[in-house]
């Protein structure tokens, strides 16, 4: 655990969460000639999602409704253990993939998976983080901001790459 965490004194019991899906349509300035590298646009997709599902429960589960939601759940699973070992709590916890956005094909699938479940998992704890925050714990956002923006605000993206 890195430094106390805050917390919002009621923490609810069941999570849903979707993200949504985004076309990243490209660097800017991929050799950093205008001084900043990674620069991009991206545009949020509406209606297409990864949706998901995390509660307390008895003991720890993942289920997937999905096949593209199966090939995910090692994933997720990864992601708790790193959101585990970063705040500290380990609760046994349920999660439920309901549909995920198909891997590898450019629409922001790991990092929309982690921001979601980095989202259900600080807000079931009751924990007062940001998506930026959740990002760079899940090791997501390092070169490109769009996924992170779109996860919060949707829309068309210009993204400045990252700062010096």
């Amino acid at each position: 655990m890195l430094s106390p965490l805050p917390v919002r004194a009621e923490a609810p019991v069941r999570i849903t969460v979707r993200a949504p899906g985004r076309l990243h349509l490209g660097f800017l300035d991929p050799a950093g000639t205008l001084g900043r590298r990674f620069g991009s646009l991206g545009l949020v997709i509406d209606g297409f999602e990864t949706e998901l599902e995390l509660a307390f429960a008895e003991h720890d589960s993942a289920v997937a409704d999905t096949e593209d939601g199966q090939a995910e759940l090692e994933r997720a699973l990864a992601h708790i253990t790193r959101l585990r070992e970063l705040s500290g709590f380990d609760a046994p916890l349920a999660l439920r993939l309901v549909r995920v956005l198909p891997p590898h094909a450019g629409f922001g699938s790991g990092t929309q998976l982690a921001l979601a479940l980095g989202r259900a998992f600080v807000q079931l704890h009751g924990l007062l983080l940001s998506t930026p925050q959740i990002a760079a714990w899940l090791g997501r956002g390092r070169r490109s901001g769009i996924g992170i923006a779109g996860f919060d605000a949707g829309g068309l993206i210009v993204d400045g790459g990252p700062g010096r």
